[in-house]
């Protein structure tokens, strides 16, 4: 009988272990697939641009978790007006957050960084694709493209991006994490389209703390494999 007990007792610890285990395999699963996806928004509003050879607008909601895609009209406003067709109509789920590391706020307004187009500080998040394909750059000053490291090293290499806070780089930030703060964002990936190594294409990169090698303070994008906290 004593042998039972103890049977069933290990049994329990690696069943709550493997549950815990499961649970952040899923988040993470569920993470990445989000943002894959929203990658694919951005690639789908710039072949829609394209085909339509007129602007396309992809513009984030991060309070209602929504994004929406349109084709504007001239004079081009960067505004759904009456009459200008939605193409694109997606919903986040609600197991993924808008929230840029290292300090991004909940569904803050940084956690998609790219505003202020026609010089209008109120044109925030959203991206503008011309007919021709290309992006038309924010002009918001706190909303700026990344740059290359100075240094790099073997946890750091050399297609990363310096992102250094309090100002997030240009990009749409999806997160695992419901607050702030180093170790809550740990898993964050960032969908852009201007990164210096990406030849203006859209590129899906994911955040590594400085804990787990970031660059003396430089907040660190890398490629896959991607590394996890959890």
């Amino acid at each position: 009988m004593p042998e039972t007990v103890i049977v069933v007792a290990i049994i329990g610890i690696v069943a709550v272990f493997a549950a815990a285990y499961l649970r952040s395999i899923t988040k993470r699963e569920q993470l990445k697939a989000v943002a894959k996806e929203v990658q694919n928004l951005v690639l789908a509003t710039r072949a829609e641009a394209v085909k339509r050879r007129q602007v396309c607008v992809m513009l984030v909601n991060p309070v209602q978790r929504s994004i929406k895609v349109w084709a504007d009209s001239q004079p081009y406003n960067y505004i759904q007006d009456p009459g200008e067709p939605t193409v694109i109509e997606y919903a986040i789920p609600p197991t993924v957050y808008f929230s840029f590391a290292p300090a991004g706020h909940l569904n803050g307004p940084s956690a998609v960084c790219f505003d202020g187009y026609l010089g209008n500080p109120a044109l925030a998040d959203r991206i503008v694709f011309k007919g021709d394909g290309t992006l038309d750059p924010p002009q918001a000053p706190d909303c700026r493209g990344p740059q290359r490291p100075a240094l790099f090293k073997a946890t750091v290499p050399a297609g990363s991006i310096n992102c250094s806070p309090p100002q997030p780089c240009r990009g749409i930030y999806i997160s695992d994490g419901s607050s702030s703060g180093d170790a809550a964002n740990r898993n964050t990936f960032r969908i852009s389209v201007d990164d210096p190594r990406s030849n203006s294409e859209v590129t899906l990169l994911k955040w590594v703390p400085i804990a787990m090698g970031g660059n003396g303070g430089e907040v660190d994008y890398s490629p896959p494999p991607w590394r996890w906290v959890d």
